[in-house]
């Protein structure tokens, strides 16, 4: 399973083209577990990729947050679940 390191997020982060080419490798890389992720607490397939969409928005937002203390997928994970919950509560 691919991993995307944290030197490498800090590194290709600083230009806009390295951070649109970087974050199109991210989507590709964890798009699909995001997804299975965020399903398996919310078991419906559009809401899912709904909130699956909204966590890569949130990422290209706060990239530059990511301070590399954590493995990215760990991060990642965070901000996907935080929106998860994020999207339960509106529901009630």
């Amino acid at each position: 399973e691919m991993e995307i390191s944290a030197e490498q997020i800090l590194r290709e982060r600083t230009s806009i083209a390295q951070k649109t080419s970087l974050f199109e490798e991210i989507m590709t890389c964890y798009q699909s577990r995001l997804f299975h992720f965020v399903l398996r607490i919310i078991h419906h397939h559009d809401d899912a990729l709904d909130v699956t969409q909204n966590t890569f928005l949130l990422v290209w937002e706060k990239l530059h947050q990511f301070n590399g203390s954590s493995k990215f997928s760990t991060w990642l994970h965070q901000i996907a679940y935080r929106e998860t919950l994020h999207f339960l509560k509106k529901q009630k």
